[in-house]
C-alpha cells in the first residue's frame, strides 16, 4: 500500500474514535451525577443573577445557544450572548453586576474570551469557565470552573468536547431549575445514536445531492436551532462545503427561495409540540422535491434518523451526534479528510 492509499485508509480515524467515545462518556457521566458541584449550584444561588451572559466562539458558541434555550426555559433568566471584540478592540468596561457570566472553551486558551471574562468579572460578574482544560488561563481568570472532563481530543473539528459542553450546561440549568435530569435516558439514547447505521444512509443521500447543488441547508427549532447551526459548522469544517444553518422561523424569510429539487436538507426536529411546529416546513420542502434528511419524529424524508429522547430539552445531545455521523462520513464520500481540513488547527487564538 502506497503512503497515498495509507493516508486515505487513515482519513477520519480520530474524529470517528471520538465520536465513538461519547458512549463511555455519557455513561461515566450518568454513573458520576453530572459535571455541576452542589457548592457550585449554591454559590450561583446565593448570588442571585438577574441576567445571564456567555462568552464563546465557535463550537462553544453553539454550545451556550443550546445553554441559553435551557436557561431561559427553565429559570426565565434572559440570555444573551456577548461581543468579546468590544474589549479587546473598542477597550469596553462592561458593567455586569448581578450577571452570571458562562466563559465556555474547550482549551481555555483563546486570547478575547480570557480578556472578555477577566472584564466581566472586574465588572462584578460571577464568572464561571466551562472548559476542557481546568488549569488554563481561562479558567485561571473564572470565580468557579466546570471541568467537562472530555479528555484529549486530537481531531480537528470538535465533537466530543462539544457534547460534554452540553452536558455541563444540562447539569446547570436543570439543577438551578431544581429539576431531576434523566442521566440515564441521555445515555442510552447516546448510545443508539453512536451505533445506527442510518446517519451512513443519510451521508450517502446527501453526498450525491451536494455535488448538484453544492451547499447544503440545516434547519431547527427551539434548543435543536444551535444544534442545526452546530451540524452545518461540523459540515463546513470537515468537507469545505458551503452549510447555511438556520431557525425553522428565520429560514422562512428569505432562506425559503434557496429551496429547489436539487438542495439537500437536514431538519433537526424536537419532539413534542415544537416539532409540530415544523409540519408545513417539512410539507413545503418535501413538495419541492429536496433530497430530505429528518432527525427526529419525520415524514415525508427521504432519511429518518429518529430520536429516542422525549424532552425538548435533552434531545438536541442525541442528535448532534448524528449530525457528526453524518459530517464525518460526507466528509470521506468527497474525498477530504476530516481530521485535517485544510487551513483550520485545533486552538483557535482570536483577538
Amino acid at each position: 500500500m502506497t503512503s497515498t492509499s495509507t493516508s486515505a485508509a487513515l482519513a477520519g480515524n480520530l474524529m470517528r474514535a471520538e465520536i465513538n467515545e461519547q458512549q463511555s462518556a455519557f455513561e461515566r457521566w450518568a454513573d458520576i451525577g453530572g459535571l455541576v458541584s452542589t457548592d457550585l449550584i449554591e454559590s450561583i444561588r446565593k448570588f442571585q443573577p438577574s441576567m445571564v451572559l456567555t462568552v464563546a466562539r465557535g463550537t462553544s458558541d453553539r454550545a451556550a445557544d443550546y445553554g441559553k434555550y435551557l436557561l431561559e426555559i427553565l429559570l426565565g433568566i434572559p440570555v444573551g450572548s456577548t461581543s468579546p471584540s468590544t474589549v479587546t478592540l473598542f477597550g469596553a468596561s462592561p458593567r455586569a453586576q448581578g450577571v452570571l457570566a458562562l466563559a465556555i472553551s474547550q482549551s481555555g486558551e483563546s486570547p478575547d474570551i480570557i480578556a472578555e471574562a477577566t472584564a466581566l468579572r472586574a465588572g462584578g460578574a460571577f464568572v464561571v469557565a466551562i472548559t476542557n482544560s481546568p488549569n488554563s488561563p481561562l479558567a485561571a481568570c473564572a470565580n468557579a470552573v466546570i471541568d467537562i472532563s472530555a479528555g484529549r481530543e486530537k481531531a480537528v473539528a470538535a465533537t466530543k468536547s462539544f457534547t460534554a459542553e452540553c452536558a455541563a450546561l444540562a447539569d446547570l440549568s436543570f439543577a438551578l431549575a431544581d429539576r431531576p435530569l434523566d442521566r440515564l435516558a441521555i445515555a442510552q439514547a447516546v448510545a443508539q445514536a453512536v451505533n445506527s447505521p442510518l446517519p451512513i444512509e443519510a451521508a450517502d443521500l446527501l453526498g450525491a445531492a451536494v455535488d448538484r447543488a453544492k451547499f447544503l441547508i440545516c434547519i431547527g427549532r427551539g434548543p435543536c436551532t444551535p444544534i442545526a447551526s452546530e451540524g452545518a459548522l461540523k459540515i463546513m469544517e470537515t468537507s469545505g462545503l458551503p452549510a447555511l444553518g438556520y431557525s425553522a422561523a428565520d429560514f422562512a424569510h428569505g432562506p425559503r427561495t434557496l429551496i429547489t429539487a436539487h438542495t439537500p436538507v437536514i431538519i433537526v426536529v424536537p419532539p413534542g409540540k415544537s416539532g409540530d411546529s415544523m409540519i408545513g416546513l417539512i410539507n413545503d420542502i418535501s413538495d419541492a422535491h429536496s433530497p430530505l434528511v429528518i432527525l427526529g419524529h419525520g415524514h415525508r424524508a427521504h432519511v429518518t434518523i429518529p430520536t429516542q429522547l422525549t424532552d425538548p430539552l435533552t434531545a438536541p445531545i442525541e442528535q448532534v451526534i448524528s449530525l457528526q455521523r453524518i459530517a464525518l462520513e460526507l466528509a470521506l464520500r468527497l474525498g477530504c479528510d476530516p481530521d485535517n481540513p485544510p487551513s483550520l488547527t485545533k486552538v483557535t487564538r482570536t483577538l
